[in-house]
């Protein structure tokens, strides 16, 4: 198909694109001016189908029908990048803020599990896995203890197993 007959294509269903685009943004409570993205989608929807309309794989086509698939489809991706988008909040003055100081419970709860890790595992295996748990990468943590990462890695999935074990053998 000729660029002329995708051009006359577009010009007789800009106003149903128009039309359909306005009707699903206004009936889904779009903030915003709804024109500006009516007219943003009928932009992205006609480049898209024209570039589609050039693919040997889409060639059964109609135009007609490629610019209804885009339509649909950019509408799709308009709603999940505005649903993406985080909404911006009000912050009370008077909400009381978390303080910046560890929970005293959180570390006995810590220290109590740091205990148990400790009857479970051998001392080399518990510096492993303590420091991975300080969020330093496996790479650097291999580094450090002269292993390889795929090394490391065998010994943390092995140390894994072993606490999942241990963890259910001591809630039975």
């Amino acid at each position: 198909m000729c660029q002329q007959s995708f051009a006359d294509s577009i010009s007789d269903a800009l106003p149903g694109l128009h039309r359909f685009f306005y009707y699903h943004l206004r009936r889904n409570g779009v903030a915003g001016d709804i024109e500006q993205e009516v007219e943003d989608l009928i932009q992205v929807t006609t480049l898209k189908a024209f570039l589609n309309s050039k693919k040997k794989s889409l060639a059964n086509y109609s135009n007609r029908s490629l610019l209804s698939i885009k339509a649909k489809n950019e509408l799709a991706n308009f709603y999940l990048r505005t649903k993406r988008q985080t909404q911006m909040v009000a912050i009370d003055p008077y909400l009381e803020v978390a303080s910046p100081d560890p929970d005293p419970f959180e570390r006995l709860v810590s220290r109590e599990v740091i205990a148990k890790l400790q009857d479970c595992l051998e001392g080399n295996q518990l510096e492993l896995f303590l420091e991975l748990l300080d969020h330093k990468g496996y790479r650097q943590v291999a580094a450090q203890h002269k292993l390889t990462e795929a090394a490391l890695k065998m010994r943390i999935c092995r140390l894994r197993k072993q606490l999942i074990k241990a963890y259910f053998d001591s809630n039975q």
